[in-house]
């Protein structure tokens, strides 16, 4: 049997016995292609016609397919004889399909190699894993389908491809960091991130390898620099692996040096006095760059490289000591109406988990978010986890009474509490601590005096206009930061008739979309979405959509960023609000929700302003102004500890007193939320959610930067 050799990483091309094959004219090599991009999936004939002519010429017939199908069969099989089934290029049932084994596709090639240099570098085997994954990149001769890139039908395929791609790179690359190589790809990563801005991984690999090379100013420049660049051009922060790495940075943490020898798992106790989010290299992990830690119903799971692991449950992370100490950050008691949950309450004494409390072994407890590992054989004296702790409550204006019975609760001896209490107020950094929690709370008191001032102009309720000019839009909403719905606003868009799931699936079916699920085992699935990444074919999700009932289990979010991919046909279906969002229409600056009803975001704010223009379905949304921050329990910067659908005042009393507009957005309207306002939104129905976020303003857009160190949630 002839060698039959398939290749798309650069311009289409077959090879049958080493030798080039001649794949014809334009459309005969569409036929080829459009069949690769299936992945061995069978496409039914008329499909396959609409697929390749989908480039606005007239649909030929069966027998036109048929003879391009003939034609390549000739070409791949010249010594099949007449009559005899094809070994490549199959007719199943109603249509047609490519399969030949995966090693005879570069793609498919590809795509082994990169897993099996992955589980080389997951099992701490760095120089196996580059080996394995130059190899693969060697396959690239250039772009995927460079010679069909502009076709639609290979669109998914391509964005399939160089994700991929990326993400071979960025591993080979942590591959060459854990074998010491920080030198040498330098370079390599600087290029990476100029290329892929806004893979965070890239810079947290160029990050680390500046800090080895001793160049730790230049290594926090790079992540500030990827700080502004995700605000910029998406309007979000930085996710949890750089926060952690920044942090881990400023605090010259050793777990970021490169041991001596080869690379090998580093063990750290975590009573030694290294922080709980600091990276660590493991044999699962030889680069050293922090890795999220899971949680599953409730219960966050802490791994020790690979010997063991202990959870800490939270009682839904709004109760016990935990739980009111992540209430009490950012906040100071002003008066006794204001006083926040004690860190150490006698209910929340309750709450604190111990394990092997009798046992030699050591024992963990998980209190104001930071596990605390102590052993019979630690030195007396707080560990620096419990000095920070303590130094934030007593600056915070919790009661240093309050303050010791949780220490003691957490089974710390009086004597060294005593001590360090005694000891802390007078300490040069607690005072300078003291100084910025007294300017946060001046700060906190002159927004809630604009707060009250600001009170009257929103006692409307959330306001509906309709026929609203672009001129009033501005003067009244967008300069005067407040939001309104647009009623009718996107009616005229051709999506309003013809969007539904069904006519969404026959348009689009086939592409590959990335979508969020299991959100619903995981209550932090905001903060860990990458976890929750899930490709499937468009068809397939619409299928869920509308069969799976109202939940809140998977979702295509704005993150998901299938606009600029797949689904870019369908920005034929909508068109710039006149005069209020520009008339060019950026890609980059429209993005798609689509679930069924039942979704939930969660209380949140953007960091730009943004229009939720109702395509499908209702939404029921809530928002809080910007100003009462306060109010909302911030969590980790843009999240709200607050359940704004069932809010708990014993827990959140401060949230009792926010001024929460509520309304129901209907087919049709435009939501305008102000950059920094807090919202919450769920779906009614099946719905489908077009955001924009480039504003026709002169000046430029505008948008809420950020602190440049924030935390975890």
């Amino acid at each position: 049997m002839a060698d039959v050799q398939l290749s798309v990483l650069g311009p289409l091309t077959a090879h049958r016995d080493g030798a080039e094959v001649a794949l014809g004219g334009r459309r005969q090599p569409m036929v080829l292609a459009t069949l690769l991009a299936a992945r061995g999936r069978m496409l039914p004939a008329e499909r396959l016609r609409n697929l390749v002519w989908s480039d606005g010429g007239r649909t030929a017939g069966p027998a036109t397919l048929h003879g391009y199908v003939a034609g390549l069969r000739r070409a791949l099989e010249p010594d099949r004889p007449p009559r005899s089934p094809s070994t490549v290029l199959l007719r199943e049932g109603p249509g047609y399909a490519v399969r030949v084994p995966a090693e005879q596709v570069d793609a498919e090639r590809f795509t082994a190699l990169v897993a099996h240099g992955v589980t080389m570098l997951e099992r701490g085997r760095p120089a196996a894993a580059v080996t394995t994954l130059t190899g693969a990149l060697g396959l690239w001769r250039g772009p995927a389908y460079a010679d069909l890139a502009e076709a639609s039908f290979v669109l998914p395929e391509i964005a399939r491809l160089d994700g991929l791609r990326a993400a071979a790179t960025e591993s080979r690359l942590t591959a060459a960091l854990a074998l010491g190589r920080h030198a040498e790809v330098l370079g390599e990563l600087e290029a990476l991130v100029l290329e892929q801005p806004l893979r965070e991984r890239g810079w947290e690999l160029l990050a680390i390898a500046l800090y080895r090379a001793g160049r730790q100013g230049d290594a926090l420049t790079v992540v500030r620099r990827a700080r502004t660049r995700l605000a910029r051009d998406l309007g979000v922060d930085p996710g949890p692996g750089l926060l952690r790495l920044e942090a881990a940075i400023l605090g010259q943490d050793t777990s970021l040096d490169l041991p001596a020898g080869r690379a090998a798992p580093l063990e750290v106790p975590y009573g030694s006095g290294r922080s709980w989010w600091a990276p660590r290299r493991t044999a699962e992990d030889p680069s050293g760059i922090p890795a999220d830690r899971g949680t599953v119903d409730h219960t966050t799971i802490h791994c020790e490289g690979r010997h063991r692991a202990w959870a800490a449950t939270d009682d839904q992370r709004r109760t016990g000591v935990r739980g009111q100490r992540q209430e009490q950050l950012r906040r100071l008691r002003r008066s006794v109406e204001r006083t926040y949950p004690a860190a150490a309450s006698p209910a929340g004494r309750n709450h604190i988990r111990r394990a092997g409390r009798d046992a030699p072994g050591p024992v963990t407890v998980p209190i104001a978010g930071v596990p605390v590992t102590r052993t019979a054989a630690e030195p007396t004296g707080l560990t620096p986890q419990w000095r920070a702790w303590t130094a934030e409550n007593l600056a915070l204006g919790v009661p240093a009474g309050e303050v010791r019975e949780a220490l003691l609760a957490a089974g710390l001896s009086g004597s060294t509490v005593d001590e360090e209490l005694t000891r802390m107020p007078d300490h040069p950094y607690f005072q300078a601590c003291l100084r910025l929690a007294r300017e946060y709370a001046w700060l906190e008191s002159l927004l809630d005096f604009y707060s009250d001032l600001r009170s009257a102009q929103l006692a409307g309720g959330l306001e509906r206009r309709a026929g609203l000019s672009a001129a009033e839009f501005f003067d009244r909403y967008y300069f005067a930061h407040r939001p309104v719905i647009l009623a009718g606003a996107v009616d005229d868009w051709p999506a309003r008739q013809q969007w539904s799931p069904t006519s969404l699936r026959d348009r689009l079916g086939e592409v590959e979309v990335e979508v969020m699920t299991g959100r619903d085992s995981n209550p932090e699935h905001g903060w860990q979405h990458d976890a929750h990444r899930t490709r499937m074919t468009f068809a397939d999700y619409l299928t869920m959509v509308e069969t799976g009932g109202e939940t809140n289990d998977y979702y295509m979010v704005a993150r998901n960023d299938n606009w600029q991919h797949g689904l870019k046909p369908l920005t034929q279906d909508i068109k710039p609000v006149p005069g209020i969002i520009d008339p060019a229409l950026l890609p980059e600056a429209v993005t798609l929700l689509l679930g069924p009803a039942g979704t939930v975001t969660a209380l949140h704010h953007d960091n730009m302003n943004i229009l939720l223009c109702q395509v499908m379905g209702r939404k029921h949304v809530r928002l809080v102004p910007s100003y009462q921050r306060p109010r909302v329990y911030p969590r980790g910067g843009t999240y709200s500890h607050v359940d704004a659908a069932r809010p708990d005042l014993d827990q959140h009393p401060l949230y009792g007193q926010a001024t929460v507009l509520a309304g129901v957005l209907e087919p049709g309207d435009a939501l305008f939320v102000p950059a920094g306002w807090w919202h919450w939104v769920r779906a009614l129905d099946i719905s489908a959610t077009v955001s924009l976020h480039h504003f026709q303003v002169p000046s430029g857009n505008h948008y809420l930067h950020p602190p440049l160190v924030r935390t975890d949630p």
